[in-house]
């Protein structure tokens, strides 16, 4: 199948019974960082959660990235353009997740699988990249990442 016979309506389709597939797993994921709030540079449960969760469904993930504790990296596809999606999860001091910082991983995730998804029913050229941005309510996660490389070969840096 090549690009200019992909039907959008079919892509569309396909996705969204991908993630309806999946609709109770990224719930209970959600609900698991929710219910766990882990501060900056701390976030192993949330970190280990959402790992498993995605290599559970076949992808290989790269635990403790780019020199970070509590970050990781999944990626999908071959050539092409990179789409990245960043998942946050760390919690407010003694507030928790009034950010939703959770909603941001799960809907990262989600977003993330889709294109995987659609990258591989469809045979697309392109790769999709889950990076998972811990500390960000107080740390400067994303800023250790990109010092360390984590976005070199991005192409568009996306989150909700």
């Amino acid at each position: 199948m090549t690009l200019t016979t992909i039907n959008i309506e079919e892509v569309k389709t396909c996705t969204d019974a991908a993630l309806e597939a999946l609709q109770h797993e990224l719930r209970e994921l959600n609900h698991q960082i929710w219910s766990n709030p882990e501060l900056a540079y701390q976030e192993h449960r949330a970190h280990d959660t959402i790992c498993d969760f995605l290599e559970g469904q076949g992808f290989a993930v790269t635990r403790h990235a780019y020199g970070l504790d509590t970050s990781f990296q999944a990626v999908s596809g071959t050539g092409g353009r990179l789409v990245n999606f960043n998942a946050e999860y760390d919690a407010l001091p003694g507030i928790g997740h009034a950010c939703g910082h959770n909603l941001i991983a799960t809907s990262s995730i989600a977003a993330f699988l889709a294109l995987s998804f659609a990258i591989r029913k469809f045979n697309v050229p392109g790769r999709a990249q889950l990076l998972g941005t811990p500390a960000e309510e107080n740390g400067g996660g994303k800023a250790k990442l990109i010092d360390a490389g984590a976005y070199k070969h991005v192409d568009v840096s996306l989150m909700a």
